[in-house]
C-alpha cells in the first residue's frame, strides 16, 4: 500500500467506527450517561482523523527540502490567522508548496469557508493530550405527544408547536392546560410521548452525530484536494 493510500484509509476507518458508535449510542438510549464503548470510539475517530491530516502533512513535507525535525510537526489548525502564520513560520511548513498551504488556510476554523469544528478536533484528537476518555452528556428532550384509541384515530402534536387553551377535547377526553395533555386516559386509549436522545461533547453545546459527520467530510475533503 502506498502513503496516499494508507493516508485516505485513514478517513475510511474513522467511518466504521463512525458506524459503530452509531450502534453502540442506539444500545445506550435507556442510560442515565454515555457508556464507556461509546466514548471510546468517539476518542478513536477523533484521533483517527487527526492522525490521518498529520501523516498527510509529513507526506507532503518529504516530498520538499525540508530540514526540520519531522517529529515535531503537526497538521496547522488555528483559530486566528495570526497563529496560523505563527505555527507555518514556527515549524517550516512554509516549504511547502503556496497552493497547499493556501488549501490548508482555506479550511481552518477562522477562514469563512472553513470549518469551525476543526479545532475542536485539534483539542479533542491529539493522543499526547489525553489523560481520560473523552465525556460526553445526554440530553433526553420531549419531541412528539401521541393521543390515540382503540379504534385507530389518533391526535398528535409538538410540545413546542401548540399551546391548547380551555375547552379542547381531543378523542372526547378534555385537555389539561397545564400539563399541555389529556386530563386522563380512559382504558380503551394510549398517551404516547416520543423523545429523542441527544449525545453532545461535555463542554460543547453541539451534538455529537453531527459534530463527527462534520469533521469526517472536512478532513476527506482536505486529504483529497491536497493529494490531488
Amino acid at each position: 500500500m502506498n502513503e496516499e493510500a494508507e493516508i485516505l484509509s485513514q478517513v475510511e476507518r474513522a467511518k466504521k467506527l463512525f458506524d459503530n458508535l452509531k450502534e453502540e449510542m442506539n444500545k445506550n438510549i435507556n442510560s442515565n450517561e454515555a457508556s464507556l464503548e461509546v466514548r471510546n470510539l468517539t476518542e478513536e475517530i477523533f484521533v483517527k482523523l487527526r492522525i490521518c491530516l498529520d501523516k498527510l502533512i509529513l507526506f507532503k513535507l518529504r516530498k520538499v527540502d525540508f530540514s526540520g525535525d519531522l517529529s515535531k510537526v503537526y497538521f496547522p489548525i488555528s483559530k486566528n490567522l495570526q497563529d496560523f502564520n505563527n505555527i507555518i513560520k514556527k515549524y517550516g511548513l512554509d516549504k511547502l508548496d503556496y497552493q497547499i498551504l493556501d488549501l490548508i488556510k482555506f479550511f481552518q476554523p477562522f477562514s469563512p469557508e472553513g470549518n469551525k469544528y476543526l479545532y475542536i478536533l485539534h483539542e479533542k484528537g491529539a493522543k499526547e493530550k489525553h489523560h481520560f476518555l473523552i465525556r460526553e452528556k445526554k440530553e433526553t428532550i420531549h419531541t412528539r405527544t401521541t393521543f390515540q384509541n382503540n379504534a385507530g384515530g389518533a391526535v398528535s402534536w409538538t410540545p413546542k408547536g401548540v399551546i391548547f387553551g380551555e375547552g379542547v377535547f381531543m378523542n372526547g377526553v378534555p385537555i389539561n392546560p397545564q400539563t399541555q395533555e389529556p386530563a386522563y386516559v380512559l382504558p380503551n386509549q394510549k398517551l404516547i410521548r416520543h423523545y429523542e436522545v441527544l449525545f453532545k461533547l461535555e463542554g460543547y453545546d453541539i451534538e455529537l452525530i453531527f459534530l463527527i459527520i462534520s469533521l469526517i467530510d472536512t478532513t476527506e475533503k482536505i486529504v483529497k484536494e491536497i493529494l490531488k
